[in-house]
């Protein structure tokens, strides 16, 4: 009996040492999958954001051909969160190809992903004065939106515009502000309020009478 038990406590190991065996490589199995599985995934994105890079020379060169700007405006509203993020802040690059597809670039800042909203509100600012068609939904999202990164580079890229009608807007969400959205706030009240000094200054009549 004992050499019976024993027979059976070894095959019991056996079948424990086996059990612990499968699992051992059907994990390594998942890790291998998973690095090549990841390896794969770099070597995509590596070539989609050599593609943006080349969609955004393209468009450089060729402003007016809006297929460019439509195509990387395709990734950055696409599910994959690097790729979305990365063709977002190239649109920034874009300069006056980017002119026909501002609506568009508005709407990413109220995408599912903060860092595309985020990215959307500083390539309007990098576009400056080409984003004014973005102005009242910029004006929208100081006033309401609670993403403070958006928020800064709204009100980053309503100064970058250039238009000194925003100053009411400014100068109140001055009031509800601190920290470095107050500092923010107030670079860009002056900017305008600089733009706005000039432009009295261009269309005062003692000026218009001495040319």
């Amino acid at each position: 009996m004992s050499g019976e038990k024993q027979s059976n406590a070894h095959s019991v190991l056996i079948l424990v040492a086996s059990t612990f065996a499968v699992v051992a490589i059907v994990a390594v199995l998942a890790i291998l999958t998973a690095r090549g599985l990841y390896r794969i995934e770099r070597k995509i994105v590596e070539q989609r954001t050599q593609e943006i890079q080349a969609l955004v020379s393209s468009a450089q060169k060729h402003p007016h051909d809006l297929s460019f700007g439509n195509s990387i405006l395709a990734i950055a509203e696409g599910d994959n969160d690097f790729l979305a993020v990365y063709a977002t802040a190239s649109l920034g690059d874009l300069g006056e190809a980017a002119r026909p597809i501002i609506p568009r670039i508005a709407r990413l800042m109220n995408a599912r992903n903060g860092t595309v909203r985020r990215e959307a509100a500083r390539s309007l600012s990098r576009l400056g004065p080409i984003s004014e068609d973005a102005l009242p939904l910029l004006v929208a999202k100081i006033q309401s939106d609670s993403d403070y990164d958006v928020t800064y580079f709204a009100v980053e890229a309503i100064g970058a515009i250039g238009k000194p009608s925003a100053l009411p807007v400014l100068r109140t969400k001055l009031a509800d502000s601190d920290g470095n959205l107050s500092e923010i706030i107030q670079v860009e009240i002056n900017r305008l309020e600089a733009i706005e000094s000039t432009s009295s200054l261009d269309d005062s009549p003692i000026l218009n009478d001495r040319t």
